[in-house]
């Protein structure tokens, strides 16, 4: 068959593309076959040990945490090196934590844009400024828009050319039919494409003292003592992967009788339908910065969330961990990295489309795959 339909994605002429749509990826394949013969010429190595690297990670906040271990092995790797990350400017602290980083530049693309766009014209302005300017650049997404700026900025170039355009990069890593793998794992490939290695080197966030004592003071406020303490994050950013709002009430309801529960959701109608259903003392909403947050994980004696950053942090920091996952993804791919006793996932899997990489569920809000995984279901795992 010309076009087959994968688990995720869709095979077109034998060649694997990450889109929802046959036919995106049916034309993306047409303008590969067309581009490729223009880079057949392309090296294939790097000629001496990069001075100058760039990493592109242009999505949220969870992926540049995640994006720490593959950072923290490419310092391993090039030790003199300066490497710079782009971010979004939401990201940008969390690239600040990662001790691999010597620098944050924010590139706030039209796309992957959650109302922080800086426009065509501004993006245009930055390219033509940096201009090969690196001497490896390396993409983290896959997206083709991601390659043509590998190419643009970096004199050697790596990326994933699951969503077309792999042939502008000088290696291009596969990333198709292997749905085991954790997208950590993806990244060091990119590192081993790269440096002809990836170095096992333990990545730990760098969480500034400043921010913890911020937070110690905001918690004893409360009367709330460290590590004695549920955290819970009830907001992703995608409708697709919010839990029923009733759960929420229902779970933290009985969760302050064993244990003060905090959040630092910014969903303020959310957080004030907790906050109406708790004990007075048993329940604590605070507002913090990217760093803060980070620190508040640190000190919880738990963490409850949604698939969002908050799920990354408290594996990092091996906290014990609920994490409730639609099925939008694979968590095998998008879960929390790494086994660990202390980690429990729920997620429902019934669904025809899963995994359907949807921001907003076909099937109405909230997803029916959420809706299926009940408050005694979460609590039993704590």
């Amino acid at each position: 068959m010309l076009i087959t339909k994968e688990r995720v994605g869709y095979s077109v002429l034998g060649t694997h593309y990450r889109f929802g749509s046959a036919a995106k990826a049916a034309a993306m394949r047409l303008a590969d076959a067309l581009g490729a013969p223009f880079f057949c010429l392309k090296r294939t190595t790097l000629e001496s040990a990069p001075q100058r690297i760039v990493v592109i990670q242009l999505d949220h906040i969870g992926d540049m945490v995640l994006a720490g271990h593959m950072l923290t092995a490419l310092r391993a790797a090039y030790p003199k090196a300066h490497i710079t990350v782009l971010a979004r400017t939401m990201a940008k602290p969390a690239a600040d934590m990662i001790e691999a980083v010597d620098e944050t530049v924010c590139l706030n693309t039209p796309w992957l844009s959650r109302g922080d766009s800086m426009g065509w014209p501004a993006l245009v302005r930055f390219v033509a400024k940096n201009r090969k300017k690196y001497d490896l650049a390396i993409d983290l997404h896959g997206d083709a828009r991601h390659l043509v700026l590998a190419r643009l900025l970096g004199r050697f170039s790596v990326g994933l050319g699951v969503r077309g355009f792999g042939f502008l990069v000088n290696k291009n890593v596969a990333w198709s039919r292997v749905y085991s793998r954790h997208i950590v794992d993806v990244h060091m490939e990119l590192v081993r494409a790269a440096a002809g290695t990836h170095p096992h080197a333990r990545f730990a966030l760098s969480i500034p003292d400043k921010a913890r004592d911020t937070v110690r003071h905001i918690l004893a406020r409360y009367g709330i003592r460290e590590n004695a303490f549920t955290l819970v994050q009830m907001s992703s950013g995608l409708d697709a992967k919010d839990w029923p709002t009733e759960y929420w009430q229902q779970a933290v309801r009985n969760l302050c009788e064993k244990q003060a529960i905090v959040t630092a959701d910014q969903d303020e109608a959310k957080v004030r339908l907790l906050e109406t259903c708790t004990q007075s003392g048993r329940f604590a909403a605070v507002r913090l910065e990217i760093a803060q947050y980070a620190a508040l994980v640190s000190m919880c004696a738990k963490a409850i969330s949604v698939d969002t950053f908050t799920v990354h942090l408290a594996r990092l920091l091996d906290k014990p961990l609920v994490a409730l996952y639609s099925g939008t993804n694979l968590v095998k791919e998008w879960g929390p990295y790494g086994e660990s006793a202390n980690v429990s996932l729920l997620q429902d899997t019934s669904c025809p489309r899963f995994p359907c990489y949807l921001k907003k569920c076909a099937y109405g809000y909230p997803s029916p795959c959420m809706k299926r995984i009940e408050p005694a279901m979460m609590e039993r795992h704590l």
